[in-house]
Formats: C-alpha cells, sequence, structure tokens
C-alpha cells in the first residue's frame, strides 16, 4: 500500500483472498474516514483472487459511491484471469479497469520503496492451504 498527494495505491502482491482482505477492508476504511476518495489497485503482481476478496473491494467501491464527492476505484495491470474473475461478477460496471498508470492520471505513480504491507498481510504471514 502507498499513498500520493492525490491517491490511495494498493499493489496486490500475490493472492487477493480471505486472508488478506481483513486487512485491506480496515485500511480502506480509515482511508475514506480520512477523507481519500480515490483509490488505485495494482493487480500486475496479483496471482489470483478469491470471492472474499472480490466482496471486500465491491464494498469499498460501494461505500465510495455514496460520498458527496463520488470517490472511486480504478483497477489497473490486470491480468487475463483477473479481469475476466471482474467481468464475469459485474464489477467491472463498479470499477474503471484500465490497463495501466498512464491511462488514469498524469502524475508519477509512489516509488515502489515507499509502499508497505497492511497488517497480516505480508506473503510470509499468510498460510497457505
Amino acid at each position: 500500500m502507498g499513498c500520493t498527494d492525490r491517491e490511495v495505491v494498493v499493489a496486490v502482491v500475490g493472492r487477493g483472498t480471505f486472508q488478506n482482505s481483513q486487512s485491506l477492508r480496515n485500511f480502506a476504511s480509515e482511508m475514506i474516514e480520512a477523507g481519500h476518495d480515490d483509490f488505485i489497485v495494482d493487480l500486475h503482481q496479483c496471482a489470483g483472487m478469491d470471492s472474499t476478496f472480490l466482496g471486500v473491494l465491491a464494498g469499498i467501491g460501494l461505500r465510495l459511491q455514496q460520498r458527496k464527492n463520488g470517490g472511486k476505484i480504478h483497477i489497473i495491470n490486470a491480468n487475463a484471469r483477473n479481469a475476466e474473475l471482474l467481468q464475469t461478477r459485474g464489477l467491472d460496471h463498479l470499477f474503471r479497469v484500465s490497463a495501466g498508470w498512464e491511462d488514469i492520471t498524469s502524475h508519477p505513480p509512489p516509488i515502489p520503496d515507499k509502499f508497505r504491507h497492511l497488517p497480516d498481510s505480508a506473503p510470509e504471514s499468510l498460510s497457505t492451504p
């Protein structure tokens, strides 16, 4: 996770699952309460997402839509499988799905070194089934 002056940026590394969805939900709630309306979810390194993780993303998107400023989630860098997951569940209508960072903004993305793991979401802290 990282932030710019304009957006909250979440890079999903590995799989988005029930194991790390609660951390994302809590973080997003904090950011929304702090006044952030724009989220960018980068799926470049995301191997896949389960229904719980997709549900959390949908909940965040719905909550942002209800805000006075009409917040939004941009999904970028989705591989074919993740794009299909979003489409078959109708989430591509809730999110703005783009090929990459340059398709949604003119300023540079946050430096990867500035990202931090959300609590209980580091790959080594997640058990594999």
